[in-house]
């Protein structure tokens, strides 16, 4: 009310009752000698005001705002290459995991179904004499008066021709086909078509269960018969299988062979093979499957925004001749763009390779290790970006899009951006003057009407400001105002949210603080430090020292775990997993039982979500000078021997925690410690770690600075770690927790 007052007094009072400054002299000599006392009244007054208040800062904050939303744009398309970047990677990385998977589950049912078709195949040896059923050989499937009454063309088994085209081949999915070998009489070998006669409606079963991924089915004998399935004139007698690869390699246990290209289809196939016995134990023969690499890949897709562009290898670890060095060979191709039945075989010696050196190593050493990941990498004189995952232990599944199909997303945001910018110039301007007009005619309606409702407005305000989250506006304008009134009535509530959001942040930081160790033990023989740096204010990441007596044993047990994602939900994970760890610990067996119990229970807590847990448990005795560990999806510790300045990984096999219920954790061991060894312990959170140019920490400097810094204690070399992480990241804040343990043998 006092304010009102004095606004009123400010606004009415006569302009000419007090001295005024040059400009008001001059002003009162010129109304004076030209129209005596003029009086300017009140409303003239409130519209010059409101107009000069209300024209100056719309024009300023409209001249600000247009340059302003010009930087922006150009950041927002900056921001959109660099962040579309990464999400291109995640989901390269995705779909090579997927198509790695795919692959990996289409394999083992295939070894099953190969299982199913060599027990039926040497039980048919051991049955009765029966009356064979019908045999075909590729002559008669030639013959349409012989030929089986169910042979129809198909694409899938289609044949090349002389001159590079293919044709349909016919096939009978009723009955198979039978081959001899060069020199092998039908005659001489009656009893063995007979008992592959009996074969037929096995292979029946097997295409009706394995669908289109099942390309043929072998069953080859070392006399030199062989039925093929399904049947089909493609082939001729004389052609000897036992010469062929998948023979000669076949194993008592299913065995695969590298990704070949089916002579007659064209097609990439997979070929797995299993040697069989005559029931005296004798070799009798190979069974074997071939699996149609398009089908098993049918269900790995990629987006359709990069797709058309995106390139697909199906690679092998290899030495290099034109390197001497290790190198990707290429076994087969695939362009997105091409039909069904693109992916063909690389010929001959292909390498798949960069003109970035270390960046392509670094990838070659995750693929070595199975890791599954992406990286920006230059190929074939242009950028792509990089994904890659481990079919088995002898292929590897690369993508790669190239980042101009990438950027020209945000390249067509931009352009669309700033024709929208130039549009927006244009009717900010007619609005501007729209205003001037409207704010000329209303200025004085709307004085009294603006000064109310601001005042309203400046009571209430100050009533928010002082904690009165419950004041609101009861005001109804009618106008543009309105939107502020609704706006600031929700901001009370709003911010009562945010306040009791940050509270719970706040203790929920604290209660993880609390389950974090207080301090680091003091064992005999032993010197330990540990620290964990949270990206968010709760993490997934976690550490902790158990199974130690600090006056008696000289052992104690390190644990370090990496939750999948970070934030409330990580948190509450890793609380679980160091609740079940902790009440594990006190129950007899070994840490392989140990950890495989606590994985089963951990797995029912996290199978509904996806979320796993990746963990390394080191177990430490400083009296024996021996080490235990059992690894669960998590990076391997690093052993340093400053006596002789080499490096040891403590390996071992193990997959995350919560992935499947079943898996049972083996331990490793390692004794003669010596004193001065080092062990460290870290999340790839560390190494991973980014600064603002976008570069990977890395491990080689974690390396380096062991070697540098092995004389100092634990807690000295894990700050000399933190120190390093802080000046690389130049300011960067971390994309995901770190933790570091670093134990030092004394």
């Amino acid at each position: 009310m006092m304010a009102r007052c004095r606004l009123y007094r400010l606004l009415s009072r006569d302009v000419f009752a007090r001295p005024q400054p040059v400009g008001g002299r001059f002003k009162i000599a010129i109304l004076q000698h030209g129209m005596g006392m003029f009086r300017i009244r009140l409303r003239w007054k409130f519209f010059i005001i409101l107009l000069v208040f209300s024209l100056t800062p719309l024009i300023v904050v409209t001249v600000a705002s247009q340059r302003g939303t010009f930087r922006l744009g150009q950041a927002i398309s900056e921001d959109a290459r660099q962040r579309l970047t990464q999400i291109v990677g995640m989901e390269l990385r995705q779909t090579a995991e997927n198509s790695a998977k795919v692959i990996q589950r289409t394999q083992a049912a295939m070894e099953f179904y190969l299982q199913v078709l060599a027990a039926e195949a040497e039980l048919a040896f051991m049955k009765l004499p029966v009356d064979p059923l019908p045999i075909y050989f590729a002559s008669d499937f030639e013959d349409p008066r012989t030929a089986p009454k169910d042979l129809l063309p198909s694409y899938k088994y289609r044949l090349k021709t002389h001159d590079g085209h293919f044709l349909d081949n016919p096939v009978s999915f009723n009955h198979p086909v039978f081959l001899l070998a060069a020199g092998v009489e039908a005659a001489d070998v009656t009893e063995d078509l007979a008992v592959l006669s009996r074969m037929t409606p096995t292979f029946r079963k097997l295409s009706h269960e394995f669908g289109n991924a099942l390309q043929w089915a072998h069953i080859c004998l070392n006399t030199g018969v062989c039925v093929s399935y399904p049947g089909h004139s493609g082939g001729a007698d004389g052609f000897d299988p036992r010469w062929q690869p998948w023979f000669q390699n076949a194993k008592d246990s299913p065995s695969w062979s590298l990704p070949a290209i089916d002579p007659g289809s064209g097609f990439l196939t997979f070929t797995v093979s299993k040697r069989l016995y005559r029931p005296d134990g004798s070799f009798w023969g190979v069974a074997a499957i071939d699996i149609l690499f398009v089908e098993a890949l049918k269900k790995s897709t990629l987006s359709p925004l990069w797709a058309t562009d995106a390139r697909s290898f199906i690679v092998t670890i290899a030495d290099n001749p034109n390197t001497r060095k290790p190198g990707l060979r290429i076994l087969a191709q695939k362009d997105y763009q091409e039909a069904f039945g693109a992916w063909t075989p690389a010929g001959g010696s292909k390498w798949l390779s960069s003109a970035n050196k270390v960046a392509f190593d670094t990838v070659l050493k995750q693929i070595q290790v199975g890791q599954t990941g992406y990286a920006a990498l230059p190929f074939q004189n242009a950028e792509f970006v990089w994904a890659f995952a481990a079919i088995d232990d002898l292929t590897q599944f690369v993508v790669m899009v190239p980042k101009l199909t990438i950027m020209a997303l945000p390249e067509e945001t931009r352009k669309t951006f700033f024709t929208y910018l130039k549009e927006q110039i244009l009717f900010a301007g007619a609005a501007t003057l729209l205003t001037i007009l409207f704010l000329a005619a209303g200025a004085m309606i709307g004085s009294y009407m603006i000064t109310r409702s601001l005042l309203q407005m400046a009571t209430a305000a100050k009533k928010l400001s002082d904690g009165d989250f419950s004041v609101q506006l009861g005001l109804r304008t009618g106008d543009e105002r309105d939107l502020v009134i609704q706006a600031f009535n929700q901001m009370g509530p709003k911010l009562a949210d945010h306040l009791r959001l940050n509270q719970s942040m706040d203790l929920a930081m604290k209660v993880q603080q609390k389950l974090l160790p207080a301090q680091n033990p003091e064992i005999p023989g032993l010197d330990i430090a540990g620290k964990s740096i949270y990206c968010d204010e709760t993490g997934g990441d976690y550490y902790d020292y158990l199974e130690y007596d600090t006056d008696k044993s000289g052992q104690v047990s390190v644990v370090l775990g990496d939750v999948s994602g970070h934030g409330i939900s990580s948190a509450l994970l890793m609380a679980t997993a160091r609740a079940l760890l902790r009440q594990r610990v006190s129950l007899p067996g070994t840490l392989g039982q140990m950890i495989s119990d606590v994985n089963r229970q951990l797995f029912k807590d996290v199978a509904e979500y996806n979320n796993f847990m990746t963990l390394f448990y080191l177990r430490i005795n400083a009296r024996q000078k021996t080490l235990e560990w059992v690894r669960a999806g998590q990076d391997p510790a690093i052993l340093y021997d400053p006596a002789t300045r080499s490096f040891e990984m403590l390996v071992g096999v193990g997959i995350p925690m919560g992935v499947e219920e079943s898996w049972t954790y083996a331990e490793n061991q390692k004794d003669g410690l010596q004193t001065g060894q080092i062990i460290v312990m870290a999340t790839d959170g560390f190494w991973e770690s980014e600064n603002v140019s976008g570069e990977m920490y890395g491990k080689e400097k974690i390396y380096d600075l062991i070697r540098a810094h092995a004389g100092l204690s634990a807690r000295g070399i894990l700050n000399i770690f933190i120190d390093s992480l802080y000046r690389f990241a130049r300011g960067k804040k971390f994309e995901d927790d770190v933790t570091l343990v670093v134990v030092k043998i004394k």
